[in-house]
């Protein structure tokens, strides 16, 4: 199973995903640092290609599902804050109006601002070839002792119906057996988001108005290393999307958003040293 999510790097806390007409919806705020997050919960390696507004997270080019990715680890967490630079830094991802979005400033469009992109590889695994040494039962003595019934002797024995007894043999045998144990079948990662298509032929009544994209944040310090991965299959055995835009955008869209609740303030264990009020140093 991998999961998809965007996780704001102020809070370290997942935004609340809104589910509405067959999509995933989250609430942004222009301005904010964000960060994609994909969990592995399976036992196996997988290759995950990400895009941002169209954009391949690794080159910035126009994303393709065939584009390098990332290998998340079995059980585990991969974190993805910014746009790949190099091998040892990133540009942070931040909403940002679409105008001021990476691909408006790179020249790339913004007709695809407003949506995380995620697919998902499997990997090919090497078939193992191990050698079973198989037995052939045997009795103790070579060879049983079968009753032999002789045929009489006709002038035209094949018009009776007789026939020649045979005398079966087992012997004390072995033999070593080659098996080949059949490639594992990756565990194909259980959906957990249901993605209605839209019908042929519907007509919208009102044309989605996405007024976020991601811009080009400060460099951040992301360190990465290449890895060989053989991919299992032509096609990825799963996508997932995640889309986001304004809080108002939402609401005109007719995306239900729950009213935005004040985050409750939590004690600190070092808030400094204050003085109460009322204290004195004469006491």
């Amino acid at each position: 199973m991998l999961t998809l999510q965007a996780i704001s790097t102020t809070t370290h806390r997942p935004f609340p995903v809104i589910f509405h007409e067959g999509r995933h919806w989250i609430a942004a705020e222009e301005g904010q640092e964000y960060a994609i997050e994909v969990h592995n919960a399976s036992a196996e390696r997988a290759e995950v290609v990400l895009s941002v507004d169209g954009l391949s997270v690794m080159t910035g080019e126009a994303g393709r599902k065939s584009d390098r990715g990332y290998i998340v680890a079995p059980w585990d967490t991969l974190r993805v804050t910014g746009w790949r630079r190099d091998d040892h830094e990133v540009a942070a991802f931040r909403f940002s109006a679409t105008g001021e979005s990476y691909g408006a400033k790179a020249g790339k469009g913004t007709e695809n601002c407003g949506v995380i992109g995620m697919a998902c590889w499997a990997e090919r695994m090497t078939p193992q070839v191990q050698t079973v040494r198989e037995r052939v039962p045997y009795f103790p003595v070579s060879i049983p002792v079968v009753p032999y019934f002789p045929v009489p002797v006709w002038p035209h024995r094949s018009n009776w119906p007789w026939w020649e007894p045979q005398i079966w043999c087992t012997t004390n045998t072995s033999h070593d057996v080659q098996l080949s144990t059949p490639p594992q079948r990756t565990i194909k990662s259980a959906i957990l988001r249901s993605h209605v298509q839209p019908t042929e032929g519907a007509v919208a009544e009102e044309a989605p108005s996405f007024d976020l994209g991601t811009g080009y944040g400060r460099a951040l310090e992301s360190n990465v290393h290449k890895t060989s991965f053989e991919r299992a299959a032509s096609s990825p055995f799963h996508c997932d999307t995640l889309h986001y835009a304004s809080r108002e955008a939402l609401e005109r869209m007719g995306v239900p958003v729950p009213k935005a609740a004040e985050t409750p303030r939590m004690p600190t264990a070092w808030p400094g040293c204050v003085a109460p009020a009322g204290w004195s140093r004469t006491g």
